[in-house]
């Protein structure tokens, strides 16, 4: 309803989050595809810190890591600690996550 709205797809809170980051943190897989599908920046990392790869990824959201890459996710880029997604996801032992970030 807020995309309909014409609402700013990348807005931020004050702490910098994104409803995409929020999504991937949570696994929410269908917002995730409806926001990347609004125009929201898949690689836009909150805070200048994590990407919503990254947050999916740290919480084991293997779903969500598939929709966020499959949306065109980059893989590739590095936290402020110069971690991947699939550094942080090996980090966080979540098995599933990190074979499919290494696919």
């Amino acid at each position: 309803m807020l995309l309909e709205a014409c609402a700013e797809v990348d807005h931020a809170t004050r702490e910098g989050c994104t409803a995409l980051f929020g999504a991937a943190s949570c696994g929410q897989a269908q917002a995730i595809r409806t926001l990347a599908e609004a125009g929201a920046d898949v690689n836009l990392a909150a805070r200048g810190v994590e990407t919503p790869l990254m947050a999916a990824a740290a919480h084991g959201h293997v779903e969500a890591i598939r929709t966020l890459l499959e949306a065109g996710a980059d893989a590739n880029v590095v936290n402020v600690n110069g971690q991947t997604a699939l550094e942080v996801a090996i980090r966080f032992r979540h098995a599933e996550a990190s074979r499919v970030l290494a696919e």
